[in-house]
């Protein structure tokens, strides 16, 4: 059999497995285990699994996924979500949705401490939507924002998904890592007008609060000294070159630790219980990723990526159309699997087409981020849907889909910005360069 043909059909047998409920990291290495084995035989196809798992985990930018992941628990753990809230709400308190505000605003500060959407999702959502409950807030616009909020994490650093991605496409970490700077905040800006112009329209969604005095405005700030600092540390030694991404997050993990002491905010058994947490979190990503390179490792060998890319290269359209299809292909996909997962799987098909269209490839990776982001809160499988049902277990599903379905809406301009402008994601990366 043609190694081709080989490769497609092992294509079609990945997604059956992920469609009958086998987690992506098994379907991957069942998938390229039998491949490989059609291809080069049994013996040889386990060598080539193991060597290419074992050189996938050991490379050094992997490490820092681990040390993201630790700083966002500490964060969590220190109740840096707690201080944002409240200080975001005394300055947007009084504007229209002004609260609801507060939310995107917080969440998107508490991005600069945790890597993961979800977990931005979870924590964001613990602490805000009770007290939105308690000031009247519409409940269908709450568990929007939260859902929309807490992806934001997953653009602004430490973002595990543009590691992850860097590592796939062999790009500058750094570089990713600070090209999500701006976009995130236009995503939060954009997310924040969404509130302002809903609340606008229909001001019984979300009752305004007492304007607070701006000597208490200026006293909050204090709230959030060690947030502002963790993030500094982070983002200005990966921007100013001090730090590389693992540097920075070693040292934004033993910052958000000390911060976390100094505030007296965390007992023994609860840093017993983040640990085990976090490395369970690790282990799974790192799972999931030593199983993408295996399988990358065996899509290379039948060449498939290569005959993609000849082919979508090779049509006779604008490469901005086939840019619109891969981005509909990946909204499409984040309605029924979590998109970071298919990332892992599609990339190193994909990725090869989109250099050689001459796209900018840590553009396109904010491009991607986005979509992760996207695809989180996508109905019907949004991974974000589900853990905000998991917080308020009394609102149906249908209600959460609804109140989420304004800022898809302004998801789609988001994503009309960043195609449109890609300064919006390389004026920082070029300042380092």
């Amino acid at each position: 059999m043609e190694p081709l043909t080989v490769g497609y059909l092992a294509l079609g047998v990945m997604t059956l497995l992920m469609l009958i409920g086998v987690p992506v990291g098994f379907a991957l290495l069942i998938t390229s285990l039998a491949g490989y084995s059609i291809l080069v035989g049994l013996g040889t196809g386990i060598s080539m699994v193991s060597m290419i798992a074992y050189v996938s985990l050991v490379k050094y930018e992997l490490t820092v996924v681990p040390l993201f992941i630790i700083m966002g628990h500490f964060a969590h753990f220190a109740g840096f979500a707690n201080d944002l809230f409240r200080t975001t709400q005394k300055w947007l308190g009084h504007y229209p949705g002004g609260v609801v505000q507060a939310t995107v605003a917080g969440a998107a500060a508490f991005g600069a401490a945790s890597g993961s959407g979800i977990a931005s999702c979870t924590v964001v959502g613990t602490v805000t939507i009770p007290e939105m409950n308690r000031l009247g807030v519409h409940r269908g616009l709450a568990l929007g924002t939260v859902a929309l909020a807490g992806t934001i994490a997953t653009m602004i650093p430490p973002s595990i998904p543009m590691v992850i991605y860097g590592i796939i496409t062999g790009q500058s970490i750094g570089l990713l890592l600070i090209a999500g700077i701006v976009p995130g905040l236009v995503i939060t800006l954009v997310y924040m007008a969404t509130v302002y112009i809903k609340v606008k329209l229909d001001p019984s969604l979300c009752p305004r609060i007492e304007r607070t005095s701006w000597p208490e405005r200026l006293r909050a700030i204090k709230d959030v000294w060690g947030i502002a600092l963790l993030a500094a540390v982070v983002m200005g030694g990966i921007y100013t070159g001090w730090f590389t991404p693992t540097e920075a997050g070693a040292v934004g993990a033993f910052a958000a630790f000390v911060l976390a002491l100094a505030m007296r905010r965390i007992e023994r058994h609860a840093l017993r219980r983040m640990l085990v947490e976090a490395a369970r979190t690790t282990g799974m990503i790192y799972f999931v990723v030593a199983a993408a390179f295996v399988f990358a490792g065996f899509l290379a060998l039948t060449r498939v990526p290569d005959h993609i890319s000849t082919v979508l290269t090779g049509l006779e359209v604008d490469r901005y159309v086939i840019l619109l299809g891969i981005i509909l292909f990946y909204i499409v996909m984040g309605c029924f699997i979590d998109v970071l997962p298919g990332a892992v799987i599609t990339l190193p098909i994909l990725f090869p087409a989109v250099a050689s269209l001459g796209f900018d490839p840590i553009w396109f990776g904010v491009l991607i981020v986005f979509l992760m982001e996207y695809g989180m809160v996508t109905p019907p499988f949004g991974m974000n849907l589900f853990v905000l049902k998991g917080i308020v277990p009394e609102a149906p599903l249908s209600e959460i889909i609804r109140g989420v379905t304004p800022f898809l809406l302004a998801g789609l301009l988001i994503l009309v910005l960043l195609v449109a402008f890609p300064q919006l994601s390389l004026w920082l990366p070029s300042m380092m360069r």
